[in-house]
């Protein structure tokens, strides 16, 4: 696992726009297993305008390589 995971959109992983994370603990033991990107009403406004954009693309790939 790694230390640190950004958000991931349109193929590449993305740091928040505003730099903040969360701590994901294991709940046994509460030892630190990664922190995780918070997101933001921005970063959430930038995935779905990557989504719009990229859709077109997609939405004429084949059932089955959308599928995969």
């Amino acid at each position: 696992m790694k230390t640190q995971y950004d958000h991931f959109i349109h193929g590449n992983w993305r740091a928040p726009l505003d730099g903040q994370y969360f701590d994901k603990v294991d709940p046994a033991s509460e030892d630190l297993l990664t922190r995780v990107a918070r997101g933001s009403e921005a970063d959430i406004d930038a995935a779905v305008k990557d989504a719009h954009a990229a859709f077109p693309a997609w939405k004429a790939l084949g059932v089955t390589r959308r599928a995969g």
